[in-house]
């Protein structure tokens, strides 16, 4: 999973501004889950729902968000993880 870091950054290279309270929405299960938090809020609903909340700019921010968990996973220590990650079950 990258860390907020690389999620704002991509916020700001499409969107034009960082949008870290999306970030923190779809992340909050980590307290709990730990590494598999995944499998709460990473999927198109919960997206949905964001863009209902908060608006377009929003949406395209989550979809982001599980684009970046899919694509580059990351383990403690900054090493890529072999065999990338499931954003979607």
């Amino acid at each position: 999973m990258p860390r907020h870091k690389v999620h704002r950054r991509l916020d700001r290279l499409i969107l034009g501004r960082e949008m870290p309270h999306v970030h923190l929405m779809k992340d909050w299960p980590y307290r709990v889950l730990g590494p598999r938090h995944r499998v709460v809020g990473h999927d198109m609903l919960t997206n949905i729902l964001i863009g209902l909340l908060y608006g377009r700019d929003a949406f395209i921010s989550a979809v982001l968000h599980d684009i970046a968990d899919k694509y580059y996973p990351v383990k403690r220590g900054g090493r890529r993880r072999r065999g990338g990650g499931r954003a979607y079950r």
